[in-house]
């Protein structure tokens, strides 16, 4: 038994069985967090920690399960305040107050006198920090030490945008009901944060110049379109980077081999030893196509499924690293079964594999229904690996076809498997001719896409929305 022992009596309801070993686990990941005003605590979880009057602060995802843990393990009863992460459970949780993130946003702006600091902008990122440019409207700006922040929000992925019920507004987020009245913090019956965010701002982004447009569609939108078309004057679609250094093959020590513009013969090796740890047989000329991804809807994995055994039907060899959806799970554990020498499955997450793949694999299909973004396919060129995309989202912004100028992937416009399978078909066509090939290998590799342009970008649109 832990040093901690377990009390059910904390929890006014059943708590779910729990190992000790699951005990031990949390004990240790609290160990490694922070509690407040405890010795590992910065000056800023103290401020918000204080704000709140809580007791304790425990640094922990919003899984319920995870949280009955940390409860039990640290002999938190009713009537303690715990912050924790996600208040989306706290509806689960009672009377324990879960609200976590509108304590950390509000204390964002309370702490700031404080620390004697006055941000010329803030920029937050994604529903769990929304509620930063809705507390400064409502209850900041008119302070004088206040005056003239500007605030942005940066949409990463608009199907997440942080809906809650109506009866977190008061209770929860401390924002009177008269603003769920008036549809300022209303969408379709629910609280929705990332809509209130939207309105609030000064200015909001998006991760990519098409997405943006994208979004202001009903097809995209998911619900907010119409919001976005409202707002569409204060909307920029500024395209992400990569780190160019944390993905390099000249340096990157878990590859099999290094290798770069002027050695891209190097590859090859890559590519074989890939080869042989998946299980797979294969030579220069046959063509591998590396999938890279979370297994989800959005990632164009039904398509896949839809003409597999065309894609198979050609001398190719499929290299596969995901995990999600059981049923797209179970499609690639399928394939591996039924094509054993021409698929290799790896259903997990593995950073070492994912380099290795995108160093041994030729091509990298990334076939998404939507991307704000997507960082693979600009990993995928940095290691010489073409890519074969769908033109969408940030994918179309940073993939050109190479049947026109400048080209450096294969790209498909239409939803449809079949349009797919004819870029698949185009590049294993020009991965015929070496030579060729060979040169959109180097330029892949000499490609740009590091985060100086984006930084850039930003920093003009600070001193844009500054000036106003």
């Amino acid at each position: 038994m832990s040093d901690f022992q377990r009390r059910d009596d904390f929890i006014p309801y059943n708590v779910p069985d729990i190992t000790d070993a699951e005990i031990n686990e949390v004990v240790e990941t609290l160990k490694s967090g922070w509690v407040a005003k405890g010795p590992r605590t910065n000056r800023f979880e103290q401020e918000f920690a204080g704000y709140l009057g809580a007791k304790h602060a425990v640094a922990m995802n919003s899984c319920t399960a995870a949280l009955h843990i940390a409860l039990l393990a640290k002999g938190i009863g009713p009537g303690d305040e715990v912050i924790t992460t996600g208040f989306d459970v706290s509806a689960q949780i009672h009377p324990v107050e879960v609200t976590y993130e509108a304590a950390r946003t509000k204390a964002v702006l309370e702490v700031l006198p404080d620390l004697d600091w006055k941000p010329d902008v803030i920029n937050c990122n994604d529903w769990q920090t929304a509620l930063v440019p809705v507390y400064y409207n409502l209850m900041f700006a008119s302070r004088p030490f206040y005056e003239n922040i500007k605030t942005v929000f940066t949409i990463h992925n608009i199907q997440y945008q942080g809906r809650y019920g109506r009866e977190i507004l008061e209770y929860v987020l401390g924002i009177d009901d008269a603003h769920f009245r008036s549809g300022f913090m209303a969408m379709d019956g629910d609280v929705n944060l990332m809509k209130a965010a939207i309105v609030a701002s000064t200015a909001v982004t998006t991760v990519s110049p098409s997405y943006a447009e994208e979004i202001q569609t009903e097809y995209y939108g998911y619900r907010l379109d119409s919001v976005l078309r409202m707002n569409s004057y204060k909307l920029h679609g500024i395209l992400n980077g990569i780190d160019m250094d944390a993905f390099n093959p000249q340096t990157d020590t878990k590859i099999f081999k290094q290798y770069g513009p002027k050695t891209p013969e190097d590859k090859l090796v890559n590519k074989t030893e890939l080869l042989k740890l998946c299980g797979l047989e294969g030579d220069a000329n046959t063509p591998v196509i590396g999938i890279v991804t979370r297994f989800v809807d959005q990632k164009g994995l039904d398509l896949v499924e839809a003409v597999l055994p065309d894609i198979l039907s050609d001398d190719v060899r499929l290299v596969v690293l995901g995990t999600g959806d059981w049923k797209y799970e179970q499609m690639f554990i399928e394939a591996k079964r039924r094509w054993p020498d021409k698929v290799s499955a790896s259903i997990m997450f593995s950073g070492d594999l994912a380099n290795r793949i995108y160093a041994g694999a030729d091509m990298f299909l990334m076939p998404s229904k939507f991307e704000p973004c997507g960082l693979a396919q600009m990993i995928a060129l940095r290691y010489g690996n073409i890519p074969i995309v769908r033109e969408t989202g940030g994918l179309k912004d940073s993939i050109h076809d190479m049947g026109g100028d400048n080209g450096n992937g294969f790209t498909f416009k239409t939803y449809n498997a079949h349009d797919m399978l004819g870029a698949i078909q185009r590049a294993e066509g020009l991965y015929g001719n070496k030579p060729l090939w060979n040169q959109a290998m180097v330029n892949a590799m000499n490609s740009d896409f590091s985060w100086n342009k984006s930084a850039n970008e930003y920093v003009d649109m600070y001193k844009r929305i500054m000036k106003d």
